[in-house]
Formats: C-alpha cells, structure tokens, sequence
C-alpha cells in the first residue's frame, strides 16, 4: 500500500541524497570506473520505480514461489535491459525517443493502481492466518474488480493524481485503457456467479482463468479446523481426506491402494495453480481418483495438525517447500516424489505412474 501511495505521487521513496551524490562525483573519472558508477547513479535514482515491483517478485520468492518470482525477474531485467541494449546498436533511434511527460507519470500511477490489488492478496494471506475471514474469495475479487474501474476512470480523467499533468483531451490510448480496464474489471465480476464457483470446485470453465483463481483465496474455510476422528463421509471431501494421515494409512491398507500426498498450504498460489490446472486435466483426474488414496496435509498455519504436517514433511523428505507431492506405500515405503509447480501435465501424470508401478511391482 505504501508503494502504491508513493507511484501515485504522495510521496517519493528516495536513496538518502549523499549516497546519490557520492556515486554522482564518482562518474567525472571516466573509463571503466565512470561507467560503473554512471550505472550505480542511474540505479539509485530509478529505486523508485523499481522497489515496487522487485519487491513484490521477493516477498512472492519467500512465500515459497518459485516459478512465478523467476518469470517476473526475468520479464523485469529483461524490459529493463533491452532499450539500452537496442539503442546501443542502433543509436540514431535516440533522437526520435518520446520525450518524459504526463504519459510517464499515468503509467506510474497505473502500476500503482496494480501494486494496491496485489497489497489485498497478501492481506487476505493474514486473514487466513488469524482467522478472520473477512478477505475471503468472493470481498478479494470485488476489490480487484472495483481496482480495475478505477484504473478506466482514471485514464479518462475522472480522477487525479498530485503529479498529474491536465487532461486536455481524451487521447486513443487512453480510450483503449480505459476500455480494456473496464472489460477486465467486468470479467472479474463474473467470477463472483455461482456458476463459476461450483466450476471452480467440480468442473473447472475453460473461460475462467485456472491462473486468475489461484492468486485468489481458498474456498475451503472449514478445513481451517483440525480434523474431527469421524467416519469415512465426514473426514473427507470430494475424496480427499484432510489432515489425517493416519485415516489414509488405514484407507490405503483396506483399498489396497497407494497414498498420495499433497503437501499444501491454504496460502500458497502454486499449490491452487496445480489444482485447478493439472489435478483437473482430463488425463490425471481419473488417475488420482482410481489408483489412490488421497490425502492433503496442510502445512501454513499455526495450528498443531499443521505444525504436526511441516515437521513430517521437513523431517522426513527434507523439504519445507509448497506443493510438494510423495507417493507412499500401504505400508509407508516411499514410491515417488514430486517437488514444487510443474505446468508439463505429462510429467505429473509420469510421476504417477511411476509410483503407481512401483506399488505393484511390491504387491
């Protein structure tokens, strides 16, 4: 939020001015140390701009994400890089680069609007963890939505920011903004339709974004309680038994099946991605559902089952990461492991059947 306030010019987050203005004198001694330091310079005036987005990449990396933080820092280095690099080989295109103005700082003040829907994922992170479930599914897509609409108001002028320049006229690109805003703005409020959200839980619409859904949080507020020592209907849902490992040690004895395990998180975006994507996808739905015994263990909170769930799974596979997905005997003999987010379903639906064979070649 903070960052988001600074984009849209209340404030400005600056580097301290003498660490700017040591790395400025510096330049003055040419060659190779100029250059470096002509680059420092050029990086610390443009903290700014790029904390915001960095940041975010770094908070997503130590949530526990792995590809998703990569891509970003990719696309982001990359963006960044490729001007220079272009305008290095073809340096006669200098001249004809637009010059700074009002279109900069609406940019500017767009991401912010972005960086203000992204501030509510991770407030709605804190509302799983302590429980109050005010930021659930349905609060956190409205607010997105409603971002959104902002974004189109403001790019035709109907709101200002500090730093904005007049609006004289409504530009083509602004009209293209803010219609594609509104359009956006509108295809987040279709995922509030009970259609979608049964979707989401059974048979997944092609037209609603599996990636969308994942950044959003679970639907599943009752198994935020530890499980109670029921009967089979009562301690699992939709197949999965939650929480209990032990009901799926005796499940797998009784069914003669193997155990597969999704180490998850009520937090953890991978972790919905896989879901709603590759456990849905036609070749690996019938696996899951025919060859074994399902369990997820939930390892992101503070409760004692959870707790319970992160030491087997850092204890015994020596790994704290989300998803990560094990294949166990009857018997508790390890088949297959799985580590992290993969969007190639072939080799989810490889490790399945790898450990699946391994169980009846012990049969």
């Amino acid at each position: 939020v903070i960052f988001a306030f600074n984009l849209f010019g209340y404030f400005e987050i600056q580097i301290p001015a003498f660490i700017r203005n040591y790395s400025l004198s510096k330049e003055s001694k040419g060659g190779i140390v100029g250059i470096l330091f002509m680059s420092l310079t050029f990086t610390l005036v443009s903290f700014t701009c790029t904390a915001a987005f960095i940041g975010f990449a770094l908070v997503a990396a130590k949530s526990g994400g792995k590809f998703w933080p990569l891509l970003g820092m990719i696309s982001f280095s990359t963006a960044f890089a490729f001007p220079f690099f272009f305008l290095a080989l073809f340096p006669q295109y200098l001249s004809k680069l637009p010059k700074s103005g009002g279109w900069l700082n609406s940019v500017k003040v767009i991401m912010g609007f972005v960086e203000l829907a992204a501030a509510f994922k991770f407030f709605s992170n804190t509302d799983i963890d302590w429980g109050w479930g005010i930021l659930t599914r349905d609060p956190v897509l409205a607010i997105w939505a409603s971002v959104f609409i902002l974004i189109s108001l403001y790019a035709l002028g109907k709101i200002t920011m500090p730093l904005d320049s007049p609006v004289k006229s409504i530009s083509r690109r602004r009209i293209i903004v803010s219609f594609l805003s509104f359009i956006f703005s509108i295809y987040l409020l279709l995922g509030l339709s009970d259609y979608v959200k049964k979707g989401v839980n059974k048979s997944f619409p092609k037209w609603w974004s599996g990636t969308l859904e994942s950044f959003l949080p679970q639907q599943i507020p009752e198994f935020i309680e530890p499980p109670c020592n029921c009967d089979d209907e009562e301690n699992s849902v939709d197949n999965w038994i939650v929480d209990d490992l032990e009901h799926a040690y005796s499940q797998a004895k009784e069914k003669n099946k193997p155990i597969f395990i999704d180490f998850t998180g009520y937090k953890c975006t991978n972790c919905r991605w896989m879901e709603l994507n590759v456990f849905t996808h036609e070749d690996v739905s019938p696996l899951l559902e025919n060859n074994f015994v399902l369990v997820k263990l939930y390892t992101d909170s503070k409760k004692e089952v959870h707790k319970k769930n992160k030491k087997l799974e850092r204890e015994r596979f020596g790994t704290i990461a989300l998803p990560y997905y094990v294949i166990l005997s009857p018997d508790d003999k390890e088949l297959a492991t799985f580590p992290g987010m993969d969007t190639n379903e072939q080799n989810f639906i490889n490790f399945l059947n790898e450990g699946y064979n391994k169980f009846l070649q012990t049969k």
